[in-house]
């Protein structure tokens, strides 16, 4: 019986030590986490304000004559129905 209170004691202390590093090591992947998520961010917006720039001249061109008469003709095609 004191065989057992003893392990059962020992059990204890060895489960709250496993429990501390398993906090330990959530922290670091909670910490890890938020740092890959900071550096996602940045590329992000990194990359926005590149296709920004990139893209900004083509999108402020005006259409073509030939987009607009296509787009006219679709237009007129789904209102006469």
């Amino acid at each position: 019986m004191i065989g057992n209170k003893k392990d059962a004691a020992g059990a204890e202390n060895d489960a709250d030590a496993s429990d501390s590093g398993m906090a330990s090591r959530r922290q670091d992947v909670t910490d890890g986490g938020s740092h890959k998520h900071e550096a996602s961010a940045q590329l992000d917006r990194w990359l926005d304000a590149q296709l920004t720039q990139m893209y900004s001249e083509v999108v402020s061109e005006p259409l073509p004559k030939a987009f607009l008469d296509l787009l006219e003709r679709l237009r007129e095609k789904t209102n006469a129905r």
